[in-house]
């Protein structure tokens, strides 16, 4: 049996809550996804050791979501994020965004980084080049230990 199919069993069956590691605006729509999928095809190299992130997200913290953030009610809540520079390094490959609270210095969403690292090398992008401005719609979510959304 899967890891995955253990894990939801143990939720299912025995009532275990996942252990949540990080907070996070998680873009679901299909044509939000196709548009960060359309500046991969355009910005990450081909075949040179580069992978995409399990999803796209921006990342509002690690750990549980921030209580009073939590009875704001933002939880689970729709939010636009404007999206207008690129972030690469020999590491990863970020989109800049706006929009929503996140505690890193440089908010982002991760698109790509190299097998030789993790996502999180994003979060170390000094260079950052304007793209012509869009938009995603994300929720906002906690997301569990090996990156299971928590809805």
């Amino acid at each position: 049996m899967s890891n995955i199919r253990k894990f939801i069993r143990k939720i299912l069956f025995e009532g275990v809550k996942p252990q949540v590691a990080y907070s996070a605006v998680v873009i679901e729509n299909p044509s939000d996804i196709q548009k960060i999928n359309d500046i991969v095809e355009k910005y990450v190299p081909v075949n040179k050791g580069w992978r995409k992130p399990y999803d796209y997200h921006m990342t509002i913290m690690l750990g549980k979501f921030p209580e009073s953030l939590y009875l704001r009610g933002d939880l689970n809540k729709e939010v636009e994020l404007k999206i207008d520079s690129i972030g690469i390094s020999d590491k990863a490959i970020a989109l800049s965004t706006n929009g929503y609270y996140s505690k890193n210095d440089m908010p982002h969403i991760t698109i790509a980084f190299h097998k030789h690292s993790e996502p999180a090398a994003s979060k170390l992008i000094k260079d950052w080049e304007p793209i012509d401005e869009f938009s995603v719609t994300g929720v906002i979510r906690e997301v569990a230990v090996g990156n299971m959304v928590i809805k």
